[in-house]
């Protein structure tokens, strides 16, 4: 079960000291592309928010659903940011497959998006992502 009190953000280890000082920030878009039905690529997100999961293993599973190039290349290049989950969360509003976890009735979305900022004093804890979790395939 999901500890409601925090949050996990997967992101780019050479990005925490400016994380650790400002806060988590609203990317100003997407980087992530996907296709729609007609194979248009579109971009994943129409509106930028910040992105989290309500626990790390959620986090890692995404990316490696995403094929996220750095934490299949060398999981040290990414890290987890454990934080203070405060106000303003709602459940992502995506119908992303790669979004879900569980099975059958258990099956629910583990991500959820803010359209804010989340201060400096509520990073709780960065670490790094164990090699074990980015090992075996999906």
């Amino acid at each position: 079960m999901a500890d409601d009190e925090f949050l996990y953000r997967l992101t780019s280890s050479p990005r925490i000291p400016e994380i650790r000082e400002k806060g988590i920030s609203i990317p100003p878009a997407s980087a992530y592309m996907r296709k729609t039905p007609a194979g248009e690529l579109v971009r994943y997100q129409d509106e930028p928010a910040l992105f989290a999961f309500d626990n790390p293993e959620s986090a890692i599973l995404w990316a490696k659903r995403m094929k996220w190039k750095e934490l299949m290349e060398d999981p040290k290049s990414s890290s987890i940011i454990k934080f203070k989950r405060g106000e303003g969360w709602e459940e992502d509003p995506s119908d992303d497959p790669n979004l879900f976890i569980g099975c059958g009735k258990d099956k629910r979305k583990a991500s959820l998006r803010k359209k804010g900022h989340v201060k400096p004093e509520n990073i709780v804890e960065v670490f790094n992502i164990p090699p074990a979790l980015t090992e075996d395939d999906i």
